[in-house]
């Protein structure tokens, strides 16, 4: 089933801005668990371009999206249904973007927290990020770089009680400026495997791992049917809060 991008990401889409600040921080330095793009390079760093945006006098908004199997984006509502896929590392991960507005775009940090509500695990990663500005008011992180986006990695799934791929999970997505104003929003969320591998390894081979690795009682070292198991993906851990 063909899914489009409704509202505001589909138009954050079609018009970000030609320069991407590399200054305030590198953009593509992850301070959470590793991506599946690559991080910043040496050399001369350049001034981030964006500042604030929006009205300092309103509260700052955010709006999220996934990136998903078919490499496009997918805004994020309750009941969302969020795509796992194999990043280069291993493992299995969603990548959730973002966009705001009513804060300051550069040097903004950017996490997204996946939760098990019946046990309260929960596993995130935050990143460095630098907004692009959109004609329409808003900032967003540059669109298919998963460098900057969250690499959440629910699996291999040593964590949760219910099956990544078949139980019901809280999704928070939070951007926090260099000044300290930040914007969050919570959803109830679900996920699902794909044949979307990142290392080069799409097909079934990449679906069977996933259903056997983000399975309940999985464990590390476990042996999938008809080969090994995951590699290790990044990523934070938490327990209850």
């Amino acid at each position: 089933m063909n899914k489009k991008v409704p509202g505001g990401i589909a138009a954050a889409v079609g018009m970000l801005s030609a320069a991407l600040g590399a200054g305030c921080p590198d953009d593509g330095q992850s301070s959470g668990g590793g991506g599946a793009g690559a991080g910043g390079a040496g050399g001369s760093p350049i001034v981030c371009p964006v500042g604030f945006i929006g009205d300092p006098a309103k509260e700052p908004e955010i709006e999220a999206f996934y990136w998903g199997a078919d490499e496009a984006d997918h805004a994020i509502a309750d009941g969302a249904v969020i795509d796992i896929i194999e990043p280069p590392q291993g493992g299995r991960v969603i990548f959730i973007g973002a966009r705001a507005r009513n804060l300051d775009g550069c040097a903004a940090t950017l996490t997204g927290s996946f939760r098990d509500l019946t046990n309260n695990q929960v596993r995130f990663d935050t990143r460095n990020v630098n907004l692009e500005e959109t004609s329409d008011g808003w900032g967003t992180v540059h669109l298919g770089d998963l460098s900057v986006y969250a690499n959440v990695a629910v699996c291999q799934n040593s964590w949760s009680d219910q099956t990544i791929y078949d139980g019901s999970f809280e999704l928070e997505v939070k951007l926090e400026d260099r000044g300290g104003l930040s914007a969050s929003a919570s959803f109830e969320a679900a996920a699902t495997c794909t044949d979307k591998s990142l290392g080069g390894n799409t097909g079934p081979t990449a679906l069977d791992q996933c259903l056997c690795i983000c399975k309940a009682g999985y464990m590390l070292g476990d042996t999938c049917e008809g080969g090994g198991g995951g590699g290790a993906g990044g990523g934070g851990t938490g327990g209850g809060g």
